[in-house]
C-alpha cells in the first residue's frame, strides 16, 4: 500500500488507524504490518533491482566501433553498480572487458551482472546483443566461407583464387610439441587426397602447410583451442597459441579439402570454439566396446572439433525384473570394465571377465588423448546401477526392497550399494583410490 499525502506534514510518529478488514474465518480480525518506511516529498524515488534489469535488457542492439579497443560499462541509477557476466564469444569481448575486433562485422550476445550497493542483492540480465565492428567488410563474388563443421567463426576474402592441391607439397611446424599432430595430419592428409607431405621443423616457407605455436598478433583473447589461419596462392600458414589450436585448424583444412578436391579457397579465417565444453558420453559397459573403438571415436570427435569423451564404465542391465525373483536379478548383464586390485574375500573382483581395460592401458588413454585436445571423463556408476559390485560384495547390496520402475512395475532393489552400511563406503572409497592415489595415478590431477 502506498500513501501519498496531498499536503506534507511535519511528524515525529506515524500511526496507522481505520483498517478495512475482509471477515475471515476467526473471530480475530488481526493485521499485520511487515514494513513501514515514510519519506518526504522530495525523497527520490529508488529504482527496484529488477527495474534496472529490465530497463538494461530494452537498451536494444549496441554497437562496439572499430576504435573501441574496450566494452563500456552501461549507466545503471545511483544506488547500484554493473559488471560484466560474460559473453558468449570470450575470443572477441574478455571478461576484462577488452576487445578485440574480428575480421567481419559479428554479433556478440552479453550478459550482465547488477549488484545493488551495500547489500548482496544481485540479478544478471538475458542475452543483449553487441555489434563488436570488423576491421574489412566481405564482398559479395569473393571466396566464400568454407562450410566445414563447426563453422567458421570469422572469414574474409577479397580474392576469387584457390590454392591448389599441386602447389603444397610439405608440412612445417615451429616447435617440437606439434610434432605428433603434424605427422597425423601428414597421414590423414594422405588418406584423403593420396599424397605425401613432407615433415619438417623450421619456420614457414612457400609450398608448405605451415603450424606455428603463438599468439597472433594482437590477439590476447584467441584461447587454447582457436587458431588464425591464412590461405594464400602458395601456402596455407597457421597461427594457434596451444597445440590444440594448430590441432583444429589441420581438421579445418581436411574438412575443405572434402569440400572441393581441387583447392583451398584463399581468404582469411579466425575460429575458435563458442562452447567451453562439447562432448559425448559412451556406455560401454552394457556392452563391450573395444579400446580401438573408443579412440577411433575420440578421433572422429576431435575431426569435429568436440573435446570431452565421457566413458560409462559400470553398469547393468535396466530391466532386472524380467528376471523374476531377487536372487534370479543376479543374473542379468553388467560389467565394470577397468581392472581393479580391489577384491572381495575370496579374492574375486569385479573387473568384467569378457572384456576390460587394463590401468596401464586407461592411464595411457586419458594422457595421450589429453595431448591432442581431447579430455577423457572416465565414469563408475554407482551406488545404483552398481549389480557388478553386489555381485562380488552381496552382503554389501539392498535386500528385501524394491523400487517403481518407470513403467510403474517394482522390482529387487539389488542393483543398489547400501551406503547406509560404514562398511560400503569404505569399499566406494577403496575403488576410487584404485586409481587416484600412488605414484602412478590412472585418473590424475590434470
Amino acid at each position: 500500500v502506498r500513501v501519498m499525502l496531498d499536503e506534507p506534514i511535519v511528524a515525529s510518529k506515524v500511526r496507522l488507524t481505520n483498517f478495512d478488514i475482509v471477515a475471515g474465518d476467526t473471530q480475530w480480525n488481526g493485521v499485520s504490518v511487515v514494513e513501514l518506511a515514510a519519506y518526504t516529498n522530495e525523497q527520490a524515488v529508488t529504482q527496484s533491482l529488477s527495474s534496472v534489469v529490465k530497463d538494461l535488457e530494452q537498451m536494444g542492439e549496441q554497437t562496439i566501433a572499430l576504435d573501441a579497443a574496450s566494452i563500456s560499462l552501461p549507466e545503471v541509477p545511483e544506488g547500484f553498480s554493473v559488471q560484466l557476466n560474460g559473453a558468449d564469444f570470450e575470443q572477441v569481448i574478455g571478461d576484462d572487458l577488452s576487445v578485440v575486433h574480428p575480421l567481419v562485422d559479428k554479433v556478440v550476445q552479453v550478459s550482465w551482472k547488477v549488484t545493488k550497493d551495500g547489500s548482496d542483492e544481485t540479478a544478471e540480465t538475458k542475452d543483449i546483443p553487441y555489434v563488436v565492428k570488423g576491421a574489412k567488410t566481405q564482398e559479395q563474388g569473393k571466396n566464400a566461407k568454407p562450410s566445414v563443421v563447426p563453422e567458421i567463426q570469422e572469414w574474409f576474402s577479397d580474392s576469387t583464387a584457390k590454392l591448389s592441391l599441386d602447389t603444397v607439397t610439405a608440412i612445417t611446424y615451429s616447435d617440437a610439441s606439434l610434432k605428433a599432430i603434424a605427422e597425423e595430419f601428414a597421414d590423414d592428409y594422405k588418406t584423403f587426397t593420396g599424397r605425401d607431405l613432407t615433415i619438417e621443423q623450421v619456420g614457414a616457407k612457400a609450398g608448405a602447410f605451415n603450424f606455428t605455436l603463438a599468439s597472433p598478433e594482437g590477439d590476447a583473447l584467441l584461447g587454447d583451442e582457436g587458431y588464425a589461419m591464412t590461405i594464400d596462392a602458395d601456402s596455407i600458414d597457421v597461427v594457434a597459441p596451444a597445440v590444440t589450436g594448430n590441432m583444429y585448424a589441420m581438421q579445418t583444412i581436411l574438412q575443405m579439402y572434402k569440400l572441393d578436391t581441387a583447392g583451398f579457397p584463399v581468404g582469411q579465417m579466425r575460429d575458435y570454439p563458442r562452447f567451453e565444453v562439447r562432448g559425448f558420453m559412451w556406455d560401454v559397459a552394457r556392452k563391450p566396446v573395444s579400446l580401438d573403438m573408443m579412440k577411433n571415436v575420440t578421433r572422429t570427435m576431435r575431426y569435429y572439433k568436440m573435446n570431452d569423451f565421457q566413458v560409462h564404465l559400470s553398469d547393468n542391465l535396466i530391466f532386472l525384473e524380467d528376471y523374476g525373483a531377487e536372487e534370479n536379478q543376479w543374473q542379468a548383464y553388467s560389467a565394470f570394465r577397468l581392472q581393479t586390485d580391489v577384491a572381495n574375500a575370496e579374492g574375486e573382483t569385479p573387473t568384467a571377465k569378457d572384456y576390460s581395460i587394463t590401468k596401464d592401458q586407461m592411464r595411457d588413454f586419458i594422457q595421450s588423448e589429453r595431448a591432442l585436445g581431447m579430455n577423457i571423463v572416465p565414469e563408475i556408476d554407482m551406488p545404483a546401477h552398481a549389480v557388478a559390485f553386489t555381485k562380488v560384495w552381496p552382503e554389501l547390496g539392498v535386500h528385501n526392497t524394491r523400487v517403481t520402475t518407470a513403467g510403474n512395475t517394482t522390482r529387487s532393489a539389488i542393483d543398489h550399494l547400501d551406503v547406509t552400511k560404514p562398511e560400503t563406503m569404505e569399499l566406494i572409497k577403496d575403488i576410487f583410490d584404485d586409481y587416484t592415489t600412488g605414484e602412478n595415478e590412472v585418473f590424475d590431477d590434470e
